[in-house]
């Protein structure tokens, strides 16, 4: 028996910027996801063609938690450069709300010379 459930959906991500050394909590609201204590729940960062596959760390009624990568895994230019990727969730770590992702901007390190 085949059970249909709604296309996992992120509504907007909070910080919405960081710097580009990562691993900083962000939080993916949600307005739908299937299963949020599931073991297979990710939040994916694309970088043009690159993509960073990130661990649920914690959840509550609102939405998810983790932890945004280092930008250098994503792109050598990112970690200098800094810019935007999206976010995406998943409740199976296979189908992504890619309909419905958010931008995350990294942010250059500043650096006082």
């Amino acid at each position: 028996m085949f059970h249909y459930t709604p296309q996992d959906k992120a509504t907007k991500i909070y910080p919405t910027r960081q710097y580009v050394k990562g691993n900083k909590l962000v939080k993916v609201f949600t307005s739908y996801f299937f299963d949020k204590a599931a073991t297979t729940a990710k939040c994916k960062f694309t970088y043009n063609a690159q993509e960073y596959v990130a661990n649920v760390v914690g959840y509550d009624e609102q939405g998810l938690m983790c932890y945004h990568p280092p930008a250098y895994l994503l792109s050598p230019s990112l970690a200098v450069e800094g810019g935007q990727t999206l976010v995406t969730v998943s409740a199976n770590g296979v189908d992504y709300s890619t309909d419905s992702a958010q931008v995350f901007t990294y942010k250059k390190e500043v650096k006082i010379t």
